[in-house]
């Protein structure tokens, strides 16, 4: 696996199977953002794959290749049906029946050329598939052709993972500068980048109503199988109580506030290089029109310790009949661009309307 040889070098090596033969390969240079990583072989091949100029056409016919379950060579054959992006991700959409062990395998279109890289299915569906675009592929080959690799990969990985965070501030900050409205409340109306959905919901006993809003870019960057990276989410429930009294209603916020606690338990990479410290927690009740309360828990993503997985929650309740709660999890996060966010955030945190 190259994320293995990226950070054991000396315990885990890259080699391509040819004609069953294992070939030692290289790592040149890596885009972690995008899955993609070009490698070097001694060996001299007799035919290459040519590179597509343009992208395909909605509806244009692609064939997938690669070696499913670890069988002989296979090709599979779909469409084609545009691009999907989230924030700083970009995926192309396919039809094609990808199934594991075609990661990585070239995506063509009629004419054999290079359209594509093969990711993934979309788990519990039906031939619906991704590959990363081309065009995230031809920088890497470029610089190699022209410039000196990379010395060091994962100062290389460190430097990706700045710019991801800094495009996925970017698209936040727009997202919490615009506006909608939730029965009587104002929320942020996330960008197109991020994929929400919602409901609504009575209590069996009818005592409160719940309207639920999750948003979220639902694309990660991988570092290893266990820990990943660049993600945010905003879950934000509308509460309206219809039975509780002043008391009653209180006590049924705080045992909410509870439900979000962050898990105490630690996600350990197989990798010792790649992991998490220990979550810090901090409370504070900020001022506003209504009082906010808000707990902040922090951990640093080693070894990139200016980057951090966070959890805020915040709650803020209006007399005894109605209440927002919100859970926002930025992964990946410069401290700088984390208080940009919460200063946004927490100004226009449920303002009624």
């Amino acid at each position: 696996m190259i994320a293995g040889a990226i950070w054991q070098p000396l315990t885990e090596k890259v080699f391509v199977v040819v004609n069953r033969e294992n070939i030692p390969a290289q790592i040149i240079d890596v885009d972690v953002v995008h899955d993609l990583a070009l490698i070097k072989t001694p060996l001299k091949f007799p035919k290459t794959i040519s590179l597509a100029n343009l992208p395909p056409q909605p509806g244009a016919t692609l064939h997938s290749l690669g070696l499913p379950e670890d069988l002989d060579w296979t090709v599979v054959t779909g469409v084609y049906n545009g691009l999907i992006k989230r924030g700083p991700y970009e995926l192309v959409h396919l039809t094609t029946p990808l199934n594991p062990g075609m990661s990585g395998g070239p995506t063509v279109n009629t004419r054999a050329e290079l359209v594509g890289i093969n990711v993934s299915g979309l788990m519990f569906s039906q031939s619906i598939s991704f590959a990363v675009p081309l065009r995230f592929a031809k920088p890497l080959i470029a610089k190699a052709q022209t410039t000196t690799p990379p010395a060091d990969l994962i100062q290389s990985i460190h430097s990706q993972l700045r710019k991801v965070q800094d495009e996925l501030t970017t698209t936040m900050l727009a997202s919490l500068s615009s506006s909608k409205k939730i029965e009587t409340w104002t929320v942020p109306n996330f960008a197109n980048e991020f994929k929400c959905w919602g409901q609504k919901s009575l209590e069996s006993e009818k005592r409160y109503v719940v309207t639920y809003e999750k948003c979220e870019i639902d694309h990660r960057t991988q570092l290893t199988p266990e820990i990943s990276t660049g993600f945010l989410r905003i879950e934000t429930s509308i509460i309206q109580n219809n039975e509780y009294n002043f008391f009653s209603f209180f006590h049924f916020l705080n045992l909410e506030w509870a439900r979000d606690e962050v898990d105490p338990l630690q996600i350990f990479s197989k990798n010792i290089k790649v992991n998490y410290g220990p979550y810090e927690c901090q409370r504070a009740r900020v001022p506003h029109q209504t009082p906010i309360q808000v707990e902040i828990c922090t951990r640093a993503l080693i070894p990139f310790t200016d980057l951090f997985e966070i959890h805020v929650k915040a709650i803020q309740r209006i007399g005894s009949k109605q209440a927002l709660k919100s859970y926002l999890i930025l992964d990946g996060l410069s401290q700088s661009n984390f208080l940009l966010i919460l200063d946004k955030y927490l100004k226009n945190f449920g303002e009624l309307r």
